[in-house]
């Protein structure tokens, strides 16, 4: 009976080591998330920076999020200044087999992306340089 104890408090402390390495990110703060509101309710496994000669930016990763919550958050997006499509006659949402996903620029041409793929859930603010 104590070797059982025993193990099961080994597993119990292996879990929760496990779990602490996983941490929740939370929202950055830098010029580009400057630009655009923070989302609600939502969980933020992995913040890449992205700064080259070409770009710069910032992709926030999210676990899950309802497409209908990505969807008023990409209004909110909008109502922030992110409103022309990357090209002339290209539409700010598409919604095909691989999800949803809007893009869109500001008038400085910084370039959002919100994806909801089934495989990424995603935020990208990037600026060509």
């Amino acid at each position: 009976m104590k070797i059982v104890s025993t193990f099961l408090m080994a597993l119990v402390m292996s879990l929760t080591l496990a779990a602490a390495s996983f941490a929740k990110e939370e929202w950055p703060s830098n010029k580009y998330t400057a630009l655009v509101p923070q989302p609600e309710g939502v969980e933020i496994v992995s913040v890449r920076n992205i700064d080259s000669s070409r770009r710069g930016g910032c992709e926030i990763y999210l676990s899950a999020w309802p497409l209908e919550q990505s969807k008023a958050y990409a209004d909110k997006v909008q109502q922030a200044g992110f409103n022309t499509p990357l090209n002339p006659g290209w539409a700010l949402i598409t919604d095909d087999a691989k999800g949803w996903k809007f893009e869109a620029l500001n008038g400085d041409n910084v370039r959002v992306s919100i994806v909801n793929w089934p495989q990424v859930r995603m935020i990208s603010i990037t600026e060509m340089r």
